[in-house]
């Protein structure tokens, strides 16, 4: 398994979370509107929240551990025409294709 791929791995959890937590958000609104459950809103925006917080501080290379947060949007868009990936950690040089 190579960096790109862990990194890869980790931020889709994030994302799914974030979906996820989003969805039930909006679910949630219609359920506090009917007069059950009004907190529920609140479980997802945290859930939300730490998915947010997850990909900006816990994204991490695993061999300097310098956050990658700020700059993994282009860790897995290989199949975008416009977005160029990293292919190097900004911290200690490493490539992400190693090992």
């Amino acid at each position: 398994m190579t960096i790109r791929d862990h990194l890869a791995k980790r931020k889709r959890f994030f994302i799914g979370l974030a979906v996820v937590s989003w969805l039930g958000a909006g679910g949630s609104m219609f359920l506090a509107a009917s007069g059950a459950f009004p907190w529920l809103f609140l479980v997802f925006f945290l859930g939300f929240g730490a998915a947010i917080i997850g990909i900006m501080f816990f994204l991490k290379c695993p061999r300097c551990g310098g956050p990658i947060g700020a700059t993994n949007a282009t860790l897995i868009a290989s199949h975008m025409p416009l977005v160029r990936r990293i292919n190097f950690c900004p911290y200690c040089g490493v490539s992400l294709d190693e090992p």
